[in-house]
């Protein structure tokens, strides 16, 4: 599922909304990043923070009008249940491996604003799994998309802000 392409990728790459969707994207990625590096510098990054969180509002609404375009039969069976958890857990597993690797660098700039820095640690990792999973999920489901591409965002940047209190402190 992490590695696979779905079949309608090249008619996708097509798409301009798809396209503004996965470029707004990757933005946020890295602006999450630059803004978990440079909030870790005391005094730094108030301005930077709006710019990303209004990059990131733009991604969630582009997203959410992509998902209203994706087809909408509701059917909840064992197999949707199984994709839901299937790309859940491809989110998580994309988030780690970026997430961590800004955490140990802002650890060693010696942070002092572990929440902020945390929650935008974890953004930059989660967004970008969840553009990872745009071409390698292969439902359309508007909930699923809503449920467990873009809502997971939300819950890994909370729970980034805790990761970061806890990992950061020095």
């Amino acid at each position: 599922h992490l590695f696979g392409f779905k079949s309608e990728l090249v008619s996708q790459l097509n798409s301009f909304q798809f396209v503004m969707e996965f470029t707004l994207g990757l933005i946020v990625v890295v602006l999450s990043a630059a803004t978990a590096i440079v909030t870790s510098t005391p005094g730094a990054g108030k301005n930077l923070k709006w710019i990303t969180l209004t990059t990131f509002a733009l991604w969630v609404f582009l997203s959410s009008i992509l998902a209203g375009h994706y087809k909408f039969p509701l059917t909840f069976d064992i197999g949707y249940k199984q994709i839901t958890s299937l790309c859940l857990k491809s989110l998580v597993v994309s988030a780690i491996i970026p997430g961590a690797l800004l955490l140990f660098i802002i650890r060693k700039a010696a942070p002092t604003q572990l929440g902020w820095s945390g929650a935008f640690a974890i953004l930059g990792g989660a967004v970008l799994g969840s553009v990872v999973l745009d071409y390698s999920c292969i439902t359309d489901n508007a909930f699923h998309v809503l449920f467990s591409h873009i809502l997971p965002v939300f819950l890994l940047m909370g729970a980034g802000v805790l990761i970061g209190r806890w990992a950061l402190k020095w």
